[in-house]
């Protein structure tokens, strides 16, 4: 039996909370849990086209079955198959890599190629440095252990991986589980020893930003609008660094703007990302904060859920999404 609720009540009655879907039924843990398997048997048969194409026709029946189950909740078949896809774009990376040098710690594997050795070991350090410090805060339980960081030599090679263009720069990104950095040794090229390159990478590196981002994504299994998580990387760089980068801009963006591929089309990087900043700062602060200890985790835990983030906000705090940000907007301009 998978669920309290028969089948019946999911395919066809719309009318049904999310919440009610979700936490009193098995059904939605079942089909995630299934696609990742099946992504998994499939990834690893590529060579097998026999089992391949036997693999491909429950993957096909999964995608039929989710979508009569939760047709009716677009925003959960979307978790269901972002799960699935974030599972194989892992397994992939690590074909892709496996010829690749490699450190291992407790918590994470970094990736590199031999000119990086000595950098890699600086990456691997802070990387199980901060981590208890961040899984602390956040409480997350269903983190790919060990966690796979992969170093970059060039922003080329980092761009590429990414298909981006050559001239793009960045120290780090985040992307379906998997986190990729430049070398420090090309991100700091005037440190003068490893030693000198350890402090500044530990002050200013993308390490704690980019693992903040998967945090994220796990816990609350993608359900998030891009300024909460580009806001809470930058919280967390603040408050275990103390680094603040990004800059306040000329206008103060809607929340469409601070969604999906609009974030990034915006001009003035460094003010949208000053504004995420600020808007989790607040949240952190006032709202978070003042629902004890767990504020935060449960938040992102009914994020989990399916619901959306205008639902949870309200139902948390009892206010309305907009309403909120043009109040935050008067303060700030």
């Amino acid at each position: 039996m998978l669920g309290v609720l028969p089948l019946t009540s999911f395919a066809f009655r719309g009318d049904l909370p999310i919440d009610s879907i979700y936490l009193n039924s098995k059904l939605f843990s079942s089909v995630i849990i299934g696609s990742e398997v099946i992504f998994m048997l499939t990834c690893a048969q590529l060579k097998n086209k026999k089992n391949t194409r036997y693999l491909l026709s429950l993957l096909i029946g999964l995608i039929i079955l989710a979508l009569f189950l939760f047709g009716g909740k677009p925003k959960l078949t979307q978790m269901i198959f972002y799960r699935a896809y974030r599972f194989c774009n892992l397994y992939y990376q690590n074909i892709k890599l496996r010829d690749w040098e490699e450190l291992r710690g407790d918590f994470f594997t970094v990736k590199y190629k031999q000119e990086d050795k000595a950098v890699g070991e600086i990456v691997l350090r802070q990387a199980e440095e901060f981590y208890e410090a961040l899984l602390e805060e956040y409480r997350v339980s269903n983190l790919p252990i060990p966690i796979t960081i992969v170093v970059y030599p060039s922003s080329e090679e980092l761009s590429s991986s990414f298909g981006w263009p050559a001239q793009e720069r960045a120290l780090g990104a985040y992307y379906a589980g998997s986190i990729r950095l430049l070398s420090p040794r090309a991100a700091y090229q005037g440190a003068r020893n490893l030693e000198e390159l350890e402090v500044l990478y530990r002050a200013y590196g993308p390490f704690i930003h980019e693992f903040t981002h998967l945090i994220i994504d796990y816990k609350a299994h993608g359900n998030y609008p891009r300024w909460f998580t580009e806001g809470l990387a930058q919280y967390e760089e603040y408050r275990l660094t103390n680094l603040i980068w990004s800059e306040k801009g000329e206008r103060w963006y809607s929340l469409g703007e601070l969604d999906g591929r609009h974030f990034d089309e915006i001009e003035d990087q460094s003010g949208v990302y000053w504004q995420s900043l600020q808007m989790v700062k607040d949240l952190m602060e006032n709202y978070f904060e003042a629902d004890g200890d767990n504020g935060l985790e449960l938040f992102l835990t009914e994020l989990a859920s399916g619901k959306t983030f205008e639902q949870v906000f309200a139902e948390q705090f009892g206010l309305d999404l907009e309403v909120w940000t043009q109040r935050l907007k008067g303060q700030l301009f």
